[in-house]
């Protein structure tokens, strides 16, 4: 039965593979939006333009639960560093098992102009492997902007696959998502995101979510989706240099997701 379905997915179904979904905790707990500001070093694989942000070199890994369906579970890493030209990023992340499993390498770059705008570009080398039936693979590009529009409100836009990637010898394209998103900062420990997320091949999603820093070591945040109808809630935790974040999110007929974060500055 598994190889049934390992075939359809590789003639039928390969439009649906390698969906960038947001992977750190901010992103996840705030409604899964692309947008939500961090220094997470792996927010640029949705969003490059975060990339700019980065002032120190640090790593974060994580591993992600989805609908607590044991074959679909992600983890990676990612590695940032600031460089004179702008700043670096370079990470990796796989989900599936032995039977179905999407592999991605990521490399990305991003810059600060002047003291309002930022721009990212990563560069995805994507595989594709089933067992008994071989692999394939594809390279994909993705671009975000950031400008600030006053001390509080930043305005952001995201263009993921922008190349049109194919996988396989089908003619379709992997998700193609444009978003947009505005980020209000009313005070330096609450943000909040207002973002719509269009895949070109379905409805506009709407997200919204907040972040609320109680503390420096403690963080909350909490969002919403409106297609499907989802909740998004995590915590964030800084203990001696690393921080330890977990979120999660409901779905209206599938289980609920998780994900755990783990991140840490390098000298």
């Amino acid at each position: 039965m598994r190889l049934l379905i390992a075939y359809t997915l590789w003639t039928s179904a390969l439009c649906a593979a390698f969906e960038r979904v947001p992977l750190s905790f901010s992103q996840t707990a705030c409604g899964l939006s692309n947008f939500m500001p961090t220094s997470s070093p792996i927010t640029f694989f949705s969003h490059p333009a975060n990339l700019a942000r980065s002032q120190s070199k640090s790593v974060a890994m994580f591993f992600e639960a989805p609908f607590q369906i044991t074959e679909l579970h992600n983890f990676g890493a990612g590695f940032t560093m600031p460089l004179k030209f702008g700043r670096f990023g370079v990470g990796f992340h796989a989900l599936g098992n032995n039977v179905y499993r999407e592999s991605t390498v990521t490399i990305g770059a991003g810059k600060k102009f002047g003291d309002y705008f930022e721009a990212g570009l990563v560069i995805n080398g994507n595989e594709l492997s089933i067992k008994n039936y071989g692999s394939t693979r594809t390279v994909s590009l993705s671009a975000s902007l950031n400008y600030s529009l006053s001390e509080t409100i930043q305005w952001s836009l995201l263009y993921q696959n922008f190349n049109g990637p194919k996988l396989g010898k089908t003619d379709e394209l992997l998700p193609q998502v444009i978003a947009m998103g505005f980020v209000f900062s009313p005070t330096s420990t609450i943000q909040s995101v207002i973002e719509l997320e269009r895949d070109l091949e379905f409805e506009t999603r709407y997200k919204f979510g907040v972040l609320w820093q109680l503390f420096k070591s403690l963080t909350l945040a909490t969002g919403f989706i409106n297609h499907p109808a989802q909740m998004t809630t995590g915590i964030s935790f800084k203990i001696k240099g690393q921080r330890i974040s977990y979120a999660f999110s409901t779905h209206p007929e599938l289980a609920f997701s998780q994900l755990l974060t783990i991140q840490f500055s390098l000298p």
